[in-house]
């Protein structure tokens, strides 16, 4: 469990020289891993590459695509990620998600478990 309000989790996040940790909306409506506010890039050494993808309203556009690691606060261990840099907040996505036991708790408090 975290501290962060419901329905966010905490993240670090590692992209190359840049490290952050923040709070995330579990968002599982996006399948990729974590994507960070679009300004954040801007910060960022150049992306890998443009990753096009496909936004809930059918939208399809060209994001930059960073391979980081992300790291849930009070989970054991950081993973390999693919952070994508759209909209105005960080998003975990069901990639992140699936890793654990992850319970929404009557809409008070999301709880992760190995």
């Amino acid at each position: 469990m975290t501290a962060a309000p419901y329905p966010y989790l905490t993240v670090h996040l590692r992209v190359r020289d840049y490290s952050a940790e923040e709070p995330a909306l579990v968002d599982t409506g996006f399948d990729g891993h974590l994507a960070i506010p679009e300004p954040l890039a801007a910060t960022l050494p150049p992306p890998l590459y443009l990753r096009r993808i496909r936004t809930a309203s059918g939208q399809v556009m060209r994001v930059p695509a960073y391979l980081g690691t992300v790291e849930l606060v009070d989970q054991p261990g950081p993973f390999e990620a693919l952070v994508i840099a759209l909209g105005d907040e960080y998003l975990v996505g069901l990639a992140v998600v699936n890793r654990f036991r992850v319970t929404f708790d009557h809409g008070q408090r999301v709880v992760v478990e190995p």
